[in-house]
């Protein structure tokens, strides 16, 4: 999918109006999604030679091999868009881990997001690297070597930091829902898991990109239980009706939607993301309705895209993010999360008894599946990728062919074992598939 760039202007004078991130950035879908890629780093390979695609694998007689021009597969015209002409049959990509997402609702499968740059992306979010706010102020102060993995020099990350403890300055200044009202913020959005609530104010909203003016500040409540959204309360007169227990613990950014990946923190961690197919202003709790009747009949007002990136921080030092100061997800905040299941609850999923495995930013993943299940690959970042066995003449051998953006590829083993598997046009990705009863 694709919105024209002056649609996407247009459209912008009414997002300060009508927000959002309610079910935006709460979109949360009760089968998490896999991943979906292909693009611009697809002109660097010619050709490549792989297999056809294989129905089943019990132990496979050879295919013939054929040659794909990875130009001619699908791509996206810019970072804010999906590749053209894709059309999953599956959910595609990981809400906050994947390039792509395509999600499955009551519409069908809907695209839904696009986060970071095209090409492969640095993504702090591996627990053993200084992603956390403090792990990344620590980091600085320390004079360590910076993990090659961050991506970023000496001089960003000093930058980066300088940045963040801005924005710790403006949460810290919030020290009640009170203080957030009285600064012009409103609450968008229920109590969105592992991210508390949105408060907006829209009239920061297109004056540029600020440390220090955050259009949106996310707040969670300080027992870590659920509420209903009638027992949140709301912004009445620059006071708050409601539950006082809640603590500012981050803020959200937005920048109008441009064709490419914004310029805002220092450094290539922050990764921005663009909504489409949503459901803003429903009276839902859980806000993802990818279908416009139920929108309206929720009382939100339903967008093909919203025409802004929006990106995540977290800086308040007691809710610090082990999944990265910029991740979508927050561990600390309800429904609290050990470190990891964040990323494996939402990377890995069933669907239709299917066990779909998500290719994460360059990643094969290991992919636990029944003799007879069928395994579903999608890939999920924005250049091409195979999934192919590392013993090419052993039992059980397979190759996907070359998967482009949002493309997949079903198939299914019979036989128990354990499977390696590469990336025939990217050797260093490398994965497991493993049958057991």
């Amino acid at each position: 999918m694709r919105v024209g760039l002056s649609s996407r202007r247009g459209l912008w004078a009414a997002v300060a109006l009508l927000l959002f991130i309610a079910s935006a950035c709460a979109s949360d879908p009760d089968t998490p999604p896999l991943a979906a890629a292909g693009d611009e780093d697809s002109a660097e390979a010619d050709e490549a030679v792989i297999a056809e695609q294989p129905t089943a694998t019990p132990d496979p007689t050879p295919t013939p091999r054929a040659v794909v021009d990875l130009a001619s597969l699908p791509a996206a015209a810019d970072d804010a868009s999906f590749p053209e002409g894709v059309n999953p049959d599956y959910p595609v990509g990981a809400y906050g881990f994947t390039r792509y997402v395509w999600t499955s609702g009551s519409a069908g499968v809907l695209p839904t997001l696009v986060e970071g740059p095209r090409g492969q992306q640095y993504r702090c979010q591996d627990l053993d690297l200084p992603c956390s706010y403090n792990e990344l102020k620590a980091l600085h102060e320390s004079g360590d070597p910076i993990p090659p993995e961050l991506g970023m020099t000496d001089a960003e990350l000093a930058e980066l930091v300088d940045q963040l403890d801005t924005v710790r300055a403006t949460v810290e200044s919030m020290a009640s829902p009170d203080d957030v009202c009285a600064a012009g913020y409103s609450r968008s959005s229920s109590q969105n898991p592992n991210m508390g609530i949105h408060m907006v104010n829209a009239a920061l909203i297109g004056d540029g990109f600020d440390p220090a003016h955050p259009e949106i500040l996310l707040l969670a409540h300080e027992g870590g239980e659920a509420l209903l959204q009638s027992e949140i309360g709301e912004c009445v007169d620059g006071s708050w009706t409601g539950d006082p227990a809640f603590e500012v613990v981050g803020a959200a950014f937005m920048l109008p939607m441009t064709p490419e990946h914004p310029e805002g923190f220092a450094g290539p961690i922050d990764n921005w993301h663009v909504h489409y197919n949503t459901c803003t202003g429903a009276n839902s709790e859980s806000g993802n309705l990818g279908d416009p009747a139920k929108c309206a009949a929720e009382g939100g007002r339903f967008m093909e895209v919203l025409p802004v990136w929006m990106m995540h921080a977290y800086t308040n030092p007691d809710y610090d993010s082990q999944e990265g100061v910029f991740a979508m997800f927050n561990g600390a905040i309800w429904p609290l999360s050990d470190g990891g299941s964040i990323q494996t609850e939402r990377t890995e999923a069933d669907f239709n008894g299917s066990r779909l495995q998500t290719i994460v930013n360059f990643e094969i993943g290991t992919v636990t599946a029944r003799p007879g299940e069928q395994i579903v690959f999608s890939n999920g970042d924005s250049v091409p990728h195979t999934v192919t066995s590392s013993e090419p003449d052993a039992p059980g051998a397979f190759d996907t062919g070359v998967l482009g953006g949002g493309q997949t590829w079903a198939g299914t083993f019979d036989t128990p074992g354990e499977y390696q598997v590469f990336c025939s046009l990217h050797p260093q990705m490398t994965g497991t598939v493993i049958v057991e009863e």
